[in-house]
């Protein structure tokens, strides 16, 4: 049985409990969700939270979407998935596209492709990653610097160019994203001994224990000096101080940051999809 919850109230008393089965995996529909109960006005276009349970009553599946962003997947079987596209599909023919671990997304992508018609394309494919122990690395000058408000316009800046590069599909950042960012206590810098920052990484949120890392993002000119490294590194274990463990998404087709993460300590435990949709009748994309 599918259901369309009227809130996200509703969706986490009936999901809530199936999503923390697997709380690393499940963290981004699980986080959205919660997000869109305690900050409802961070999503003016709306959320849809979906939940699917078999013949038996069990719930084997569940999807939170907030407008226009692609739907976001929790881990359940194939056939629940499958279920979920094809009911998102008839909710909303032009969705832009599904985001979850790899078997759910591709599944979900099926079913949504046999009721809409669509194209389905891989955006990328990200690993994700946990993190228990940091380990020690050489570390270039400068220091792990908590952001400021002054530092505002340059996170604004510098969340918009990482979209532009790493995930151009995406909507653009809010016109309040640095801001927020800047005063709300988890974004981080490595500045150099002068104080000008040359890299930024964001603790995007903690969920069960587990503290995120990401976006993280170091100007071109700037890169391969150890910088990021650096920031991830201290953040990392600043984080570890009052949590589990870190986790981080990164896309698999860049080598160059699965090398660096995985020498700060991180272990790369699932895979996920990011699926895009288009019109059958349009351009392949």
């Amino acid at each position: 049985m599918f259901t369309l919850h009227p809130t996200p109230a509703d969706f986490l008393s009936a999901a809530e409990a199936f999503l923390l089965r697997s709380p690393v995996v499940n963290q981004l529909p699980l986080a959205i969700a919660r997000q869109c109960l305690s900050t409802p006005e961070r999503y003016p276009a709306g959320v849809r939270c979906a939940t699917l349970h078999d013949a038996s009553g069990h719930l084997t599946g569940a999807a939170v979407q907030t407008v226009p962003w692609p739907v976001l997947l929790a881990a359940g079987t194939a056939e629940a998935a499958h279920a979920l596209g094809r009911h998102f599909a008839a909710l909303d023919p032009a969705l832009a596209g599904a985001n979850g671990p790899d078997d759910s997304a591709a599944a979900f992508a099926a079913g949504f492709a046999e009721v809409a018609g669509v194209r389905v394309a891989t955006d990328y494919a990200m690993g994700l990653f946990e993190l228990t122990e940091v380990a020690p690395l050489p570390r270039p000058s400068g220091a792990f610097v908590q952001a400021a408000p002054e530092h505002a316009a340059l996170l604004q800046a510098w969340l918009t160019a990482f979209r532009d590069e790493a995930t151009p599909q995406d909507p653009a950042p809010a016109p309040e994203a640095g801001q927020r960012a800047a005063t709300g206590g988890r974004a981080w810098l490595w500045c150099l001994p002068d104080a000008t920052p040359v890299a930024f990484a964001y603790n995007g949120r903690t969920l069960e224990g587990w503290a995120s890392v990401g976006p993280v993002y170091t100007p071109p000119h700037l890169r391969g000096r150890g910088y990021a490294t650096a920031l991830v590194a201290d953040l990392s274990a600043h984080l570890l101080r009052d949590h589990r463990g870190c986790t981080l998404f990164t896309n698999l087709s860049n080598a160059t940051s699965n090398a660096i993460y995985e020498r700060i300590g991180y272990r790369r435990v699932g895979t996920a999809l990011r699926l895009a949709f288009t019109p059958a009748s349009g351009p392949a994309p």
